[in-house]
């Protein structure tokens, strides 16, 4: 989902990107470093994202949001 989505909400990347981090932190995905999964845990808060690109909407942070997690899950591998 995290690599496919257009639209994610920061509650939504939190659930994703934690369960992808106990993955990762476990063993079981090896396709992904932990720095990527941490860096997603930063960059995707609501906060960082106002920074980065100012006034936007909800939606428009949502969908910045998606573009940043799939940027990051593709050059990742």
């Amino acid at each position: 989902m995290l690599r496919s989505a257009r639209l994610l909400t920061a509650g939504e990347v939190m659930e994703l990107a934690s369960s992808l981090r106990l993955g990762v932190a476990e063993g079981l995905i090896d396709t992904v470093p932990l720095s990527t999964v941490n860096r997603l845990l930063v960059v995707t808060q609501p906060g960082h994202l106002r920074y980065v690109r100012g006034d936007a909407s909800a939606e428009e942070r949502n969908a910045l949001r998606a573009d940043i997690v799939r940027r990051e899950l593709s050059s990742a591998h």
